[in-house]
Formats: structure tokens, sequence, C-alpha cells
């Protein structure tokens, strides 16, 4: 008898865990945000968030933000990009850059798909977000399974 509920007992663990560790693959992650503080920036934040679809189409929002402008005469230059890649493959696919700003807090773009591939195949976007004065600071942001 107690061996039987030795092994009752370790087929229902095994299951468990399995659909759990199935159930963590499969969810997506469709917005991050990082930040870092620096001297000459205050604090650095990246950021990218799945929109949804937008007119049939999948659409991130990403963009950069600072919160001090330097006092002295060096500009300060603002850039943000993400890249798509296939979820299930890993492939490259595209890629978008928000417009690079020159003494502004904040730059931001989106992405919008134009292909079928990217509109019904799961993907996943990393980020970049940077900031650079006399030194530079930067961040990187992803999301995945959407």
């Amino acid at each position: 008898m107690k061996k039987i509920s030795k092994k009752l007992l370790i087929i229902t663990l095994t299951l468990v865990l399995t659909i759990s560790f199935t159930a963590t693959v499969f969810a997506a992650k469709t917005s991050d945000t990082k930040t870092k503080s620096h001297s000459e920036f205050g604090v650095l934040t990246g950021y990218e968030y799945y929109a949804g679809k937008i007119a049939g189409r999948k659409t991130i929002t990403f963009g950069t933000k600072i919160s001090k402008l330097s006092p002295t005469s060096i500009d300060t230059k603002l850039y943000a990009r993400v890249d798509i890649h296939d979820y299930d493959t890993g492939v490259y696919r595209t890629y978008d850059v928000a417009p690079t700003v020159i003494n502004k807090m904040e730059t931001s773009y989106y992405w919008e798909s134009h292909s079928d591939i990217t509109n019904n195949r799961l993907i996943s976007s990393f980020g970049t977000s940077e900031a650079r004065r006399s030194g530079s600071a930067a961040v990187y942001t992803e999301i995945y399974g959407f």
C-alpha cells in the first residue's frame, strides 16, 4: 500500500511540475521599462510596449527619456531603436528607429508590422535606449511572445 501511494504522489507531482513549466513557456511579456541612474542624465528610462493590433497590424511603442539636461554647452542626444525577431525561431525580421533628438528630454516612436510574417506569427522585440553627452548611458528592454 505504501509503494502505491508513493508512486501516485510521484506521478501527481510530475504532472503538476510539467504543466506549470509548460504554462510559463507560453506566457507573453508585452511591456518592459528599464531605468538607470546617471550623473549626467539623471534617470535614464527606456520603455517599449505592445499596443495591440491597430487596423490589423501589430504595433509597438518605444522610447527613451531622461530626467535632466546638461547646464553645459555640450549637446545631449537621445536614441531609441527596436529589433523584431521571430519568437519561435529567433530569426531577425526588421527594426525601427525613433528620431534622434538633441537637447530634448524624450524621444519615442512606434513600430508597425507591414508583413504577414510578423502579423500572423509570434514575435519578440528587443529595444535599445541611449543618451549621449560627454559620457553615455544605455538600457535594454525586451518583450516577447505576442
